[in-house]
């Protein structure tokens, strides 16, 4: 137990000293028009370039970073490289075009407040429209909005940034406020996607979702999609987006790139 604790404070210092270094980056999961079968965006995911111990994995440090507070602190350098990379991608790449990028909020970044100043202060900095930035919330945070988190939200929204719903279909949401919220996408958690080919009630979770989607007029996006035959129900139940292993893996920015000017066709060297 001492050890764990002992191994527990190393990383926490390491983690504040790749704060203040920068040691993180982001890869991007490609997320896919499933009816025309093209590229549209990036989900972007942060990594940790550790100076001795190399690429640490997400599983080892996004528990602690939310139990420290420090995810607050990385989420807006994630904001940032993603602004950056975007920025970089529309003034370099035609096939960019209106291609847009997901970036993950925390609840603990989002209890702070002021990620609407933040975003907009960005956009400005690095010159990209706001239809370019999605920014996602877990269905769990999504619930637990108080008054003032969801103003700020109504806020992002004013500016362009389209709001999604990540993870859904885990939680307990309220409808009346996915009706009132500015919400834009909902993110078929990728659980029920896993083996709903095999599981009725799985498959009919799928489908619930994806018809309160349509209904609400909202689009949605299936994660974790990992064979064709998962692509091809998923596409046939109406889904409009999906992302997962059958596409590609995350991607570094050199891989994104390929991916993006070169799909449907495979690519090489996927990471």
């Amino acid at each position: 137990m001492q050890e764990a604790a002992i191994a527990r404070g190393q990383l926490e210092h390491d983690l504040r000293l790749a704060i203040e270094r920068e040691e993180f980056l982001l890869h991007y999961q490609p997320i896919v028009d499933l009816a025309e079968n093209r590229w549209v965006g990036f989900e972007s995911l942060i990594r940790w370039q550790h100076p001795t111990r190399g690429m640490v994995p997400p599983g080892d440090f996004i528990e602690l970073a939310e139990q420290t507070e420090l995810i607050a602190e990385m989420g807006t350098l994630a904001l940032t490289m993603a602004l950056r990379q975007l920025q970089d991608w529309r003034d370099r790449l035609p096939e960019f075009g209106d291609g847009f990028v997901n970036v993950n909020i925390s609840p603990i970044q989002c209890g702070r407040g002021g990620i609407d100043t933040l975003v907009k202060s960005l956009l400005a900095e690095f010159g990209v429209p706001s239809r370019a930035l999605k920014l996602e919330i877990t269905e769990s945070s999504f619930i637990q909005l108080e008054s003032a988190d969801i103003a700020m939200w109504q806020q992002l929204a004013n500016l362009g940034v389209k709001l999604c719903i990540d993870d859904f279909g885990t939680g307990y949401s309220c409808l009346s406020r996915l009706q009132t919220l500015p919400i834009a996408t909902l993110k078929i958690d990728s659980s029920f996607v896993r083996g709903m080919l095999a599981d009725p009630e799985r498959l009919e979770i799928v489908q619930i979702i994806i018809s309160l989607a349509q209904n609400l007029d909202l689009t949605v996006v299936a994660e974790g999609i990992e064979t064709k035959a998962e692509r091809d129900q998923l596409q046939a139940m109406g889904c409009h987006y999906g992302q997962g292993y059958f596409f590609a893996k995350p991607l570094t920015v050199e891989a994104a790139t390929t991916f993006l000017q070169t799909f449907p066709n495979p690519i090489p060297n996927p990471i």
